[in-house]
């Protein structure tokens, strides 16, 4: 996890998808899913949102402080309602 809002290259995302940095949809990850050739783009993007909705079970587990998880709740970002 990193991320500081002062730092200018950690304050946000850097990722090109489908050529944006900002309101990436499901879409755009189907599109790059597509373009790639991954027959089961669909399952993989459900899963992985399944996973990131929910990772306030993991951190417990990951041994993350309540600090950080807190820290990492405001600035987690799901690009689509699932």
């Amino acid at each position: 996890y990193s991320f500081d809002p002062a730092n200018v290259w950690v304050s946000q995302q850097t990722l090109s998808i489908n050529g944006k940095h900002k309101n990436i949809n499901k879409k755009d990850l189907m599109a790059i899913a597509s373009a790639n050739g991954i027959k089961n783009g669909e399952e993989i993007i459900n899963n992985i949102f399944e996973t990131v909705h929910g990772w306030e079970s993991y951190f417990k587990i990951a041994g993350v402080s309540n600090k950080l998880a807190e820290s990492i709740s405001k600035t987690l970002r799901v690009c689509f309602k699932h």
